[in-house]
Parts: structure tokens; C-alpha cells; sequence
């Protein structure tokens, strides 16, 4: 499933602001009308240049998408054909029972020849094999995951052991029905993300979130965390000498999703799971690995004496702190353990200055990054600065504020 979920991200990456649109575009097999085309684009003033290239690509993947999903009802056409076959007009079959008749392997011959798929007798007999799974699958009712299907979810589907207790359609249908609600999540988060969206406050949106956490969604960010006062900027940067370390713009950092493994950006695999009745487990799609950055924590940059410390995270100086009392997000919702207790992230500093790498530090980012492999659906968990801390977000009225001090709204009865 990890690199249907990659090729997920990556391909509705590559959508970009095109996501959801059904676009009117010409085509053709023209070389010279190819050539005729690529001089034009070439003509046009930049930003029509990139728009122009951009939405290409868009539809370029668009057209892959429905070439992989069109593949799913390949058997189902090829069976139309088989039925109407005399069988009197067929060739003998040779050799041992494959599961599939004569019928079905002219049909799927003819189906091949006619388009464009190289016919060796290999070949036929993979695709057979191939098709006529994808054809189960979706019968079964399994369309999300066979959409983004990889080289490496055909290879899975090849080589299923035939005597495994459970079956492969079996085992595809469980996945379908775990995955396909976050399928359908990491399909709109790229598209927000893409459109400059880095906020994830869409989360508030689901109805399982709704039911647990009660925040207006001005209180949720997961982009970046910005200072409390400017005051307290200014005090900092007349008092303490920091060197930035890092000059990524909030959008690259979140974007560098490079489509080529190892993939250590895994901030739009991290989902939210409900965990009871009350509660949220934050975790991750596909594996993560040591030092993967997983995305940002929530809350505001203090410089200040005057901070709660049961609701903040201690900076790398003195009177430093990120103070999460009024702003919540995703990775703020995960589990806590003791000071000295089990835990899977770290909350790392990231002194920033985008106009200069080596500077001095403009701004603070808190990432949240790995401390060792974890696997899907498993809970992040980072561990609490000081005790009281670990107690609060143990209580349920505390949670159902997304761990801030923000006082409900009480709602109006109609």
C-alpha cells in the first residue's frame, strides 16, 4: 500500500491547481502538429508559458489515471467477445488447465492485437492473469486503490500465493476499506497544499474530528509558527545572537516531496485516527524511518518569563518557548507519555532566515521528526517537558479543546 499512497501524493502533486477540473484539450498524434505545438508554447509571454506547460502535465497525468483505471474493466470487455465465439472454430488446447478457455485466451489475443499490446505468448498470458484479478477486484467493489495501482501492486497481485488461507481479493477488499477514507483525505490535502493551503484546517471538517475536538478553525495551523508579539521578536533579536540553519520557504519545505525513494518528507502521509470516543491518535500512512520530518507543531514563538509551562514546549534558550494555549493542529493532537517515558518524535528547533541560510535567525519553525521507525496506523507520541503537562493531555475536556486554554463557545439551541 506504501507506494500506492506515494503515487497518490505524487501524481495529484503533478495535478497542482488543476485538481477536480474537467479540462477541454486538444490532441493529436501529428508529429508535425507536435512540433507546431512546442513552438507555440515557446512564443508565449512566461507566465502563459507555465500555465500552458502546467496544465499539460496536469492532463498528462489525468490521462495515466484513466488509463489505469480503464485496465480494470479490460476482462470485462474481453468476455463480451468470448461469449459470442463458435466453439467449433476454436483451436485445440495444449498442455495442462491454466484456468482460462479458449474462448477467453482469442478473445483476449484479439483484444491485444487490435490495441496496440505486444502479443508474445508471455505477455498474453501475464495480462490475462493480470486482468482478469483487476476484474475480481473491482466486481468485489475496490475502485480507490486500483486507481493509483503500482508496478509494485501488480507484482503483489502476480504472486499471491493461490493456497493462502485468505484470498487476494479478500486481502485487497480489507485494504479498500481501511484506506480508501484517507485516500480520499490525501487527495484533498495535496490539492490544498498545492493552491498555498498549508494550514490543514480542513481536519475540522471531518466528522470524526468535529465530534472530538471543538475549536474555531482560526485556532488551527499546521504552516508555521509565528510570533506572539512583536515586542517579543524584537527583544529576541536585540538580545540573543542566533545563526539560521535553515532558508526554506514554507512552501518548499512542505513541497519537498522528491518522487524518487528515499521520500524524508512524510508531513502529507500523517493522518488522524479516532482513538475512543473522545480521544484522536495521530499517525502515519506508510513507514516512516529515523529522522523523517513528519511536519510542524502547532503553536506561537514566546520570548517571555510570563508562559504557562504546562501548555508550551521549552526553546534552546532561556524565556524561548513555544506556547500552544491558543493554537492547535494535526501533530498537536498526538499522544504524550511521561517526561522520561517511550516516545517516537522529537520536537526539533529550526532557527530560519529565508533571505539568508547563514544569517542570523529571523524566524523559528518546531518540527516534529522522527526518533526511530514507526509503522502505519501506529500512534506518534513525543514526550511531555514536565508532569503536569503529560497529566493535561490525559483529560478529555482538555482534548475536546485540541489541547488548548480556549474557552467553548456554548452553542445556541434554535
Amino acid at each position: 500500500m506504501s507506494s500506492v499512497l506515494l503515487h497518490c501524493a505524487s501524481q495529484h502533486h503533478r495535478i497542482g491547481k488543476f485538481g477536480g477540473q474537467s479540462v477541454n484539450s486538444t490532441g493529436t498524434t501529428s508529429i508535425a502538429e507536435v512540433r507546431a505545438i512546442t513552438k507555440q508554447v515557446a512564443g508565449l509571454e512566461y507566465e502563459a508559458a507555465v500555465r500552458s506547460v502546467a496544465k499539460r502535465n496536469a492532463l498528462q497525468v489525468g490521462n495515466d489515471l484513466q488509463s489505469n483505471s480503464d485496465e480494470n474493466i479490460y476482462w470485462e470487455i474481453i468476455l463480451k467477445v468470448a461469449k459470442l465465439l463458435d466453439p467449433a472454430t476454436l483451436p485445440v488446447a495444449k498442455g495442462p488447465w491454466d484456468g482460462f478457455s479458449m474462448a477467453e485466451k482469442t478473445a483476449t489475443y484479439d483484444f491485444m492485437n487490435r490495441g496496440g499490446f505486444g502479443t508474445c505468448l508471455e505477455n498474453q498470458r501475464q495480462c490475462r492473469g493480470l486482468w482478469k484479478t483487476l476484474f475480481d477486484i473491482r466486481r468485489a467493489g475496490v475502485e480507490m486503490i486500483t486507481c493509483y495501482r503500482t508496478a509494485e501492486f501488480n507484482k503483489y497481485c502476480k504472486t499471491y500465493p493461490k493456497r493462502s488461507e485468505i484470498s487476494l481479493i479478500d486481502t485487497i477488499v480489507s485494504w479498500e476499506k481501511a484506506y480508501r477514507p484517507h485516500i480520499a483525505q490525501l487527495e484533498s490535502r495535496v490539492f490544498e497544499q498545492r493552491k498555498g493551503d498549508f494550514s490543514g484546517r480542513s481536519w475540522l471538517r471531518n466528522q470524526f474530528v468535529a465530534e472530538r475536538v471543538d475549536i474555531a478553525e482560526s485556532s488551527w495551523n499546521d504552516a508555521s509558527n509565528d510570533w506572539y508579539s512583536r515586542d517579543e521578536e524584537t527583544t529576541f533579536k536585540l538580545t540573543i545572537a542566533f545563526r539560521a540553519s535553515s532558508s526554506r520557504s514554507l512552501s518548499s519545505l512542505f513541497n519537498d516531496r522528491a518522487l524518487r525513494e528515499p521520500c524524508r518528507n512524510k508531513s502529507i502521509y500523517i493522518t488522524l485516527e479516532p482513538r475512543g470516543d473522545r480521544f484522536l491518535s495521530v499517525c502515519p500512512l506508510i513507514p516512516v524511518v529515523e529522522s523523517d520530518f513528519l511536519g510542524i507543531f502547532s503553536g506561537t514563538i514566546r520570548f517571555s518569563e510570563d508562559v504557562n509551562g504546562n501548555h508550551s514546549i521549552p526553546g534552546p534558550t532561556r524565556n524561548l518557548s513555544l506556547d500552544y494555549s491558543q493554537v492547535t493542529g494535526l501533530l498537536n493532537q498526538m499522544q504524550v507519555s511521561k517526561p522520561d517515558g517511550d516516545a517516537n518524535v522529537r520536537l526539533e528547533w529550526e532557527p530560519v532566515n529565508e533571505m539568508d541560510e547563514k544569517g542570523p535567525c529571523v524566524s523559528w519553525r518546531v518540527l516534529v521528526v522522527a526518533t526511530k521507525a514507526i509503522m502505519p496506523f501506529e500512534p506518534l507520541i513525543r514526550a511531555a517537558p514536565r508532569k503536569q503537562q503529560f497529566l493535561l493531555h490525559q483529560a478529555s475536556e482538555y482534548a475536546k479543546r485540541g489541547f488548548t486554554k480556549r474557552q467553548l463557545i456554548p452553542q445556541l439551541k434554535a
